[in-house]
C-alpha cells in the first residue's frame, strides 16, 4: 500500500490517519492496538 514504516509511531500515526480517511471509528484504545496486533500476526505493517 504505502512504503516503509520507520517506528512504532509512523505505523501508529499511518494506520489512525487511514483508519480517519475511511471513516471508521474506534471505541478504544485497546480496539486500536488489537487492529495493529492482528495485521503484526499477518506480517502486514500497520
Amino acid at each position: 500500500m504505502c512504503c516503509n514504516i520507520a517506528s512504532d509511531d509512523d505505523a501508529l500515526h499511518a494506520l489512525g490517519q487511514r483508519i480517519h480517511k475511511e471513516g471508521k471509528r474506534l471505541n478504544s484504545i485497546e480496539e486500536f492496538e488489537q487492529m495493529i496486533q492482528n495485521k503484526r500476526a499477518s506480517g502486514i505493517q500497520p
